[in-house]
């Protein structure tokens, strides 16, 4: 069967990392699934995969020249082949809908095709929400107990991470696309981070599930509440294995022996390095309870 699955995320969430470190691994022969057919897209996969190995920063998906990957895996056990297909669409792609409020046609058609969402959000590069009185510059003395206030031009690209990617779900259940129903993998990208801020804090550590519904409480009752029609699992993805900009971190990261030991996977309070954990969730049918299960 085909399991087409579109990935989501605003500029630098780390999708073309995730897709070169899932290559790697599923080529090496890692993951639950194996590569049963090197397909059409051998030479823009191998050369992400060769910036990931060199620990070179892998550069965003340009404007125009996205390519759409696809990569077809024999389950291990049952030799069930699936083939996936990944848009590695450029993160403009996703803010442009919601500043301009269009999208281009090739992401129409390929929206209208999938109803299984890889959402990619990198924990360091969030907006959170401001207050009213932070777009207001005060001018002038107070006169009769009030400021008078000059109102500063609202800029879109500026507004909250999470108001973004509930509008960018939401277009996927409205006309023309119309999804009766949304499977959503939350990728938590350089989770390896999080975990570090954490433990550097001396704060409890939480899980990805658990920092979602805190970090992200808009999105988190989005999904929570709409789970009539969305069921959503949240995954820690560090696919990059560290900071490639550290020249003593990357150096530790070229000499590992086996490269695959830089990938970590957390959900469901398991750990590992299958990156295609939430491609096998997506691929299964919907279960009886569509909402996220460690919650």
């Amino acid at each position: 069967m085909e399991s087409k699955q579109l990935l989501i995320g605003l500029p630098g969430t780390g999708k073309s990392t995730f897709l070169a470190a899932l290559w790697f691994e599923a080529e090496r022969g890692e993951t639950q699934w194996a590569i049963s057919d090197l397909g059409p897209d051998l030479e823009h996969l191998n050369a992400l995969t060769d910036r990931w190995l060199r620990c070179d920063a892998i550069e965003r998906s340009a404007l125009g020249r996205e390519a759409i990957v696809s990569m077809q895996f024999a389950d291990r056990e049952s030799r069930q082949i699936v083939r996936v297909f990944f848009p590695d669409l450029a993160g403009e792609t996703f803010e442009d809908q919601w500043v301009s409020r269009h999208c281009s046609k090739e992401y129409f058609e390929i929206a209208r095709e999938t109803d299984r969402v890889l959402l990619f959000i990198h924990p360091q590069k969030l907006r959170q929400g401001e207050r009213i009185e932070d777009f207001l510059e005060v001018a002038g003395e107070e006169r009769e107990g009030k400021a008078e206030a000059l109102e500063v031009p609202r800029q879109p690209e500026r507004d909250p991470t999470q108001v973004i990617l509930v509008d960018l779900l939401q277009i996927l259940t409205w006309p023309p696309i119309s999804h009766d129903s949304l499977k959503v993998a939350v990728l938590l990208s350089a989770w390896d981070l999080v975990e570090r801020e954490q433990q550097a804090g001396g704060v409890p550590r939480v899980g990805p599930d658990r920092w979602f519904s805190n970090q992200l409480p808009l999105l988190d009752q989005f999904l929570k509440s709409n789970a009539d029609c969305v069921q959503f699992r949240v995954f820690g993805v560090s696919a990059q294995g560290g900071d490639y900009e550290d020249a003593n971190e990357r150096e530790k990261l070229l000499q590992m022996a086996n490269p695959v030991e830089r990938i970590g996977m957390v959900a469901s309070g398991s750990r590992g390095h299958d990156l295609t954990a939430p491609l096998t969730w997506l691929a299964q049918g919907r279960s009886d309870s569509p909402t996220n299960a460690d919650s």
